[in-house]
């Protein structure tokens, strides 16, 4: 018997492939119009001291796309690092909450990582010179 004989046997045995989702619907719930959520959230600003920082440090970045800090990699830092978290706004400039929280978060060191990684690592990888964990401690806790 040869390759060719048992081809077409390979053929009739081989498996299907799995499904492909291309779309994944998830499911979706929201609020009636007038509602309000029964939990009291406790809410804080980003530290004003620190954001002028990370502003002028944003602004000296060679790579900075846009005159915006990218707030888009610390919502995503800080939601996954802190579970109390329920929501994070992307402005960080002190005119409304920029964290908002089942509870306030029992140690703050999760949160000074999370913006730490997020300064070294996005808003000012060209400064290593600069003590982002001395600054980030000093400009903690949140109120």
């Amino acid at each position: 018997m040869t390759d060719a004989d048992t081809a077409p046997e390979k053929a009739a045995t081989k498996r299907k492939a799995p499904p492909n989702y291309s779309h994944v619907l998830t499911t979706l719930y929201t609020a009636q119009p007038g509602a309000k959520h029964p939990a009291p959230l406790k809410t804080a600003v980003f530290p004003p001291a620190l954001l002028q920082r990370l502003q002028r440090a944003w602004a000296s970045n060679p790579n900075a796309r846009s005159r915006y800090l990218p707030t888009s990699a610390l919502r995503q830092l800080v939601q996954q690092i802190e579970p109390t978290v329920v929501a994070v706004s992307g402005s960080l400039d002190g005119a409304g909450p920029w964290l908002f929280a089942l509870r306030s978060p029992d140690d703050d060191l999760p949160l000074q990582l999370a913006v730490e990684a997020w300064a070294t690592s996005t808003v000012a990888p060209h400064q290593g010179d600069i003590d982002w964990p001395g600054l980030i401690k000093d400009a903690f806790p949140l109120d």
